[in-house]
């Protein structure tokens, strides 16, 4: 489609109305007396090719979108096929009243397959005089599950928003921290 386009132009603008098929003979003839193109057929020449530039952009990104929703209708996804993100072991620090953050990098040499190991790790920074100063006071890390990107092993979240305590020992009174917020 685009030779057809760049002919059709040839033909109209560069040659005076030539066939491409004409121009080329010509040229093999050593013609020399072909048509010059004056500055404003120049002009007008480059902006034709630069919209006809544009629109075959947006022809070509067409087609491969058409190509692409052909290939997903005609090869449709397993029934019951799903990812399945493993579950790992995080520890996380309280860094405000509702935020824990992972401790350390979120990638998978953070993670541990199972609570245990993670908790003995806490354990070890918990004791090591070396490692608290790294980290800081250890006595908000928790140790908490988290899903996994699968084949890295990455965390997909590293960041957990805490829930609100709500306190309905007495009907109507809902407090935080001790504070009324029905007053």
């Amino acid at each position: 489609m685009g030779e057809h386009l760049r002919a059709q132009y040839l033909a109209e603008v560069v040659t005076g109305g030539m066939s491409a098929k004409e121009l080329r003979d010509a040229l093999a003839l050593g013609e020399t007396n072909l048509p010059r193109m004056t500055e404003a057929a120049q002009a007008e020449l480059l902006g034709r090719m630069g919209a006809m530039r544009e629109r075959l952009r947006r022809i070509e990104a067409t087609e491969a979108r058409i190509r692409y929703e052909k290939h997903v209708l005609t090869n449709p996804p397993e029934e019951g096929v799903f990812t399945v993100y493993p579950i790992r072991y995080i520890v996380t620090a309280l860094v405000s009243p509702r935020v824990r953050v992972m401790v350390g990098p979120g990638e998978a040499s953070n993670t541990w397959g199972t609570e245990k190991d993670a908790e003995g790790w806490l354990a070890c920074i918990r004791k090591d005089p070396e490692a608290r100063a790294l980290y800081g006071p250890t006595d908000t890390f928790e140790v908490r599950p988290v899903p996994c990107y699968p084949g890295t092993l990455d965390p997909t979240q590293t960041v957990f928003r805490e829930e609100l305590a709500v306190n309905t020992m007495h009907s109507g009174d809902h407090t935080r921290k001790g504070r009324n917020f029905n007053a």
